[in-house]
């Protein structure tokens, strides 16, 4: 039986870990800071740092918005598989998705680190994700998205970034200056409309003269799985399964008499083109019933009592021998007239169409 790799034991010294909180919050300049860690149902350690608002010092006690949810929910839940022992934090994800960009050089860490953004820094791990993210815009469209509400938020980019396709200021509802670029509020919903239309017009001149090509496999894959799906749909009869049914009344006067008459009748039909041999073949079942009034004269012509309740009920199968032409058996048991036993019969068609 295989047993699940240990991975190194997380640091459970509670003065150990409130000094990198606080040591990392006074680097980045961080206002508040509530932090917390458990190992299964322990406490560790539960804090909170710095003041939520001017004069008001943060506590445990407070709630706030979660901005990156997924981010949060994805290392919440890969951490805890780390204290399971079922994945390592230094595990390359390639174990799992072979065919991603750089699969062997990217770890579970990394992940967790989530350190995609584009600036200057001295963390190794953060570095090498700037340095592959530019590499990878350098051949794409790149959208340069800023805090429009900050001092100088261009402060810190690398100076070798390559020239944004398009730059945008978010957070415009809170400046008034005129920048360089498209200004949209994410709260407000201003400007969204026009960079959606801006992104449409570049990725329309991106591709002017050219052709989309689909270079990750898994990418490959689901497309060729799509278009199998699609004419697996497009080669299937429309009529798999088929319910077919009919309603009538006849309704009409006598001239000599005024009486009025009404004759109904319906049939219905449930049937199935059976997947095999070409889809030729399809069994069916139909009910009929037909009502007259016994002292209907209109559709008395033969002078033999009618029937006033014709009830029927047949089973067949249907041969399509080519796209015009087709065959029909069926077995069918009916009254012919009033006081007739039923009938049971055998009766074979073919059809044509020209």
């Amino acid at each position: 039986m295989a047993r699940a790799r240990r991975c190194s034991p997380p640091n459970a010294d509670p003065d150990r870990l409130r000094a990198i909180v606080q040591a990392v919050a006074q680097k980045e300049g961080t206002k508040a800071v509530e932090f917390g860690m458990w190992i299964g149902e322990r406490e560790i350690l539960t804090t909170a740092l710095g003041e939520s608002m001017t004069t008001v010092p943060a506590t445990k006690d407070m709630h706030y918005r979660i901005g990156g949810i997924a981010e949060t929910f994805m290392s919440t839940l890969l951490l805890m598989l780390v204290e399971q022992g079922r994945i390592c934090l230094d595990d390359k994800i390639s174990r799992w998705f072979p065919d991603l960009l750089a699969a062997n050089q990217v770890t579970v860490r990394m992940l967790v680190a989530d350190t995609a953004g584009v600036r200057d820094t001295k963390e190794p791990i953060e570095a090498e994700g700037v340095r592959r993210a530019l590499a990878h815009a350098k051949g794409g469209m790149t959208l340069l998205l800023l805090d429009g509400s900050a001092g100088d938020p261009c402060a810190g980019l690398p100076a070798d970034m390559p020239e944004p396709d398009l730059m945008v200021w978010n957070k415009a509802d809170l400046f008034t200056r005129m920048r360089e670029g498209l200004s949209i509020s994410l709260k407000t919903g201003q400007g969204m409309a026009e960079l959606l239309k801006m992104l449409q017009q570049k990725v329309q001149h991106k591709l002017e003269g050219s052709s989309p090509a689909l270079t990750r496999p898994r990418h490959r894959h689901a497309l060729r799985e799509a278009v199998a799906h699609l004419q697996h749909g497009l080669d299937a009869p429309d009529d798999r399964p088929e319910l077919l049914a009919e309603y009538e009344n006849v309704h009409h006067t006598s001239i000599e008499t005024a009486q009025t008459f009404n004759t109904t009748g319906y049939y219905a039909q449930v049937a199935y083109r059976l997947p095999w041999q070409e889809n030729k073949w399809k069994p069916y079942y139909r009910f009929e019933y037909i009502h007259r009034p016994t002292d209907e004269p209109v559709w008395d012509i033969t002078g033999v009592p009618s029937v006033e309740d014709l009830v029927g009920s047949l089973v067949g199968v249907r041969w399509d021998i080519t796209n015009f032409a087709c065959f029909k058996g069926e077995y069918r048991r009916f009254r012919q007239a009033t006081g007739m036993p039923s009938v049971n019969g055998a009766f074979f068609q073919s059809a044509f169409t020209f």
